[in-house]
């Protein structure tokens, strides 16, 4: 991994956040990944469920061509949840 920033600040707390964060997650994996995979598949079917609604589709039609151009629509689509 490599961390590339910009700033004129000594203090970088999101860097700091975010790598302690990642030190986190991959010590996690390292001592179960079978465990980790799991919740995180876990995570993804319950957005994907919360995004799909009750007719389980991986998209919603959100507006169609009568408020924009005709054959142009808005969606929300599910694209690899987690």
């Amino acid at each position: 991994m490599e961390i590339f920033e910009q700033s004129g600040k000594p203090e970088r707390r999101v860097t700091k956040a975010t790598v302690s964060a990642l030190e986190k997650e991959f010590a996690e994996f390292e001592k179960s990944p079978e465990a980790v995979l799991a919740g995180a598949r876990a995570r993804s079917s319950e957005l994907a469920n919360r995004i799909s609604g009750k007719d389980r589709r991986p998209f919603r039609l959100l507006t169609d061509s009568h408020h924009c151009q005709p054959g142009i629509y808005i969606v929300d689509y599910l694209i690899n949840p987690g």
